[in-house]
């Protein structure tokens, strides 16, 4: 819920931190979505692995209406056929989607690897990249990304074009982005009149934002 002086006390108590089933999310992922670096600490001083390792799935799935509103961000993001932002990542991912900037530094002093890519090649600086002001912060606490390739390309693309970013879909295009590949919007779209894949060409038109058109005919 975010209510840190309530989480405190409970770890006090001696609640169990390492007490959960597979199906549910550790507390320490929820910590980080909550962006409370407190409880991040006092966890890795408990005994918990700042390597351990997240699925996307955990930072899509809202945990809760009080999260609700900061995490409204994370619909835009693209995702994979399991729909996921990314796939067996870092606590870093975590921190890096859903735009949590303190927890970021504290999962940096103990030592994670701004570098490190999930097992689809992307790093926490490439996501963070794409997420607008609601990542910014993050951002600026990490290398600098390389979205010239690989699936940051994709992502830069599928996101411009679904946020009508006429310099961030040329910047794709410059970078190289195939503009024949199926892309799958990050979510279902009122002003799009369709589902499912399409390519950039037609995902831009079933926008109806003809700058954006424009840029990626004339790349042909």
């Amino acid at each position: 819920t975010g209510n840190e002086p309530l989480a405190l006390w409970m770890i006090e108590l001696g609640f169990d931190h390492t007490c959960f089933s597979k199906q549910e999310t550790p507390p320490v992922v929820l910590a980080v979505i909550a962006d409370l670096p407190h409880i991040v600490s006092k966890l890795l001083e408990l005994g918990e692995s700042p390597a351990r390792r997240v699925h996307g799935h955990q930072t899509t799935l809202l945990p809760g209406p009080p999260l609700y509103k900061k995490l409204l961000h994370i619909r835009e993001f693209p995702k994979n056929k399991k729909y996921e932002i990314f796939h067996d990542g870092s606590l870093l991912h975590t921190a890096a989607v859903t735009g949590s900037a303190r927890c970021a530094g504290v999962l940096l002093e103990a030592g994670l690897d701004p570098n490190e890519p999930d097992s689809e090649g992307r790093t926490p600086a490439m996501l963070a990249a794409i997420g607008g002001e609601a990542t910014r912060e993050v951002l600026q606490l990490l290398p600098e990304p390389d979205l010239s390739n690989g699936p940051a390309l994709a992502d830069l693309l599928t996101r411009s074009i679904l946020d009508g970013d006429v310099d961030g879909v040329q910047r794709a295009i410059d970078f190289g982005a195939d503009l024949s590949v199926r892309v799958k919007p990050s979510r279902m779209l009122e002003d799009t009149p369709f589902l499912g894949e399409a390519t950039p060409l037609i995902l831009a038109a079933g926008r109806g934002d003809v700058e954006v058109l424009k840029r990626l005919i004339r790349a042909g």
